[in-house]
């Protein structure tokens, strides 16, 4: 992978989607050497990932845009690993010692993320929501983490939304990328009073964000796993996947935050924290505030100054009835009202100018998300979906990573590199 990376002749801090062709497997940058331009490549890639289907409902090419596009974990005894590796790009990292189970992932790619994406748009997403529900019947895809992908499919379709608003005359590559601002707006269906005023106090008003696939770190934060991937990011880990194109999907077993997009700004990169309610004993309280905007959650050590949007999202998913549907800001320090009275402001909120974050409850909050797409991701959220044997997609105490017959699924792993891409396009 990424074994073109030094041929980038563009190199340099500011992001340049045209460089990415370099990343990922050698086809793209040979042909782009070749003078194939990047929209034609974008077009093969989503050729190629569907296997040249423009079938709808072919459920091995929507399966292989959406693991793609939203790492998705899918058991490997099932016969459509085969199908993946030979017919859909997925690459086969090894096999089980009786041969009957394959690993294979979709690594980090951002011209075949590109291509999956615009597959999952040319068919509709809700046919591709459809296929996620036929798969999690058959115990295909492991549906232990429903609110968790849900709001992957939520954030990827919001940059989509943006990236289609913010270039209208311009060839769609959805390797853009879009104003911060622009971004959240596509995402929420209000907007919150008092989130400029955020942005603004943070200094990222002006930021940048965009990212069209989901990378796991293949890692938890326990002291025990001594290889495998990372404990927690690095500040040029974060740097590396905003000019890759790429938001991180944390390992379950992480207890903090379940997500991270990256983002620019004039001063330096931030990150986007997300966190799901989906435990039905747990309650939003000011300790989650703390949790999303502490460095050290992140990153594993204090950062001083670096910039954390947090977002708590409340999906209802232990209710019986259907949430209220809301956004809104929650301090820390005093309780954040819809309607900002300008006369009567909290001084430790002016003081504290990271003790906020985003809280959004329903899937109705979301404005990427219309009646055909909330009913389905509805269904997701509360289908009885056929378990998977939990060795393959859990991993604590009593599973250790290097034990020989327990293999990971499916994960855009984090490859190990000599040289970080940070150092080979002198991105700091």
């Amino acid at each position: 992978m990424d074994v073109l990376a030094p041929l980038a002749e563009n190199v340099g801090k500011e992001y340049d989607y045209t460089r990415v062709v370099y990343l990922g497997i050698p086809l793209w940058g040979s042909l782009a050497q070749a003078g194939v331009s990047l929209i034609n490549l974008v077009h093969l890639a989503s050729q190629k990932i569907r296997n040249f289907s423009k079938k709808n409902n072919d459920h091995l090419a929507n399966l292989a845009c959406m693991a793609c596009s939203l790492s998705l974990e899918v058991s490997p005894r099932i016969a459509e690993v085969d199908s993946l590796i030979a017919s859909h790009m997925a690459t086969a990292l090894g096999v089980s010692l009786d041969r009957t189970s394959i690993l294979c992932t979709y690594p980090s790619d951002p011209i075949l993320a590109s291509g999956a994406l615009k597959g999952i748009i040319d068919v509709g997403w809700e046919n591709c929501l459809d296929t996620l529900l036929e798969l999690f019947s058959r115990g295909v895809v492991e549906a232990g983490e429903r609110g968790e992908l849900v709001n992957r499919i939520l954030f990827s379709k919001a940059y989509a939304d943006a990236v289609r608003e913010c270039f209208p005359d311009s060839p769609v590559t959805y390797l853009q990328k879009v104003p911060l601002k622009l971004f959240l707006k596509s995402l929420l269906r209000e907007e919150i009073d008092g989130l400029d005023e955020l942005l603004n106090r943070m200094g990222i008003d002006e930021a940048e964000i965009g990212f069209n696939h989901w990378t796991s770190l293949l890692a938890t934060n326990q002291k025990y796993v001594e290889s495998g991937g990372m404990k927690f990011l690095t500040a040029n880990l974060v740097i590396e996947a905003y000019h890759r194109h790429t938001a991180f999907k944390m390992p379950l077993g992480f207890p903090v935050i379940d997500h991270i997009i990256p983002f620019k700004y004039n001063a330096g990169y931030g990150i986007i924290s997300i966190k799901t309610r989906i435990q039905k004993k747990t309650t939003f309280g000011a300790k989650d505030i703390s949790s999303l905007i502490h460095p050290l959650n992140s990153f594993g050590k204090w950062k001083k100054g670096y910039k954390i949007l947090g977002i708590y999202i409340d999906l209802g998913l232990d209710r019986e009835n259907a949430v209220e549907s809301k956004a809104e800001l929650k301090s820390r320090n005093a309780p954040q009202t819809r309607s900002k009275n300008k006369n009567n402001e909290d001084k430790k909120d002016v003081k504290n100018d990271y003790d906020q974050i985003i809280y959004i409850q329903g899937v109705g909050s979301f404005k990427c998300c219309g009646k055909e797409i909330s009913e389905r991701l509805s269904k997701i959220l509360f289908t009885r979906p056929w378990p998977l044997d939990t060795q393959w997609s859990e991993f604590d105490e009593k599973t250790d990573l290097k034990r020989e017959d327990v293999i990971k699924t499916f994960l855009p792993l984090v490859f190990e590199q000599k040289q970080s891409l940070v150092d080979k396009w002198q991105l700091i």
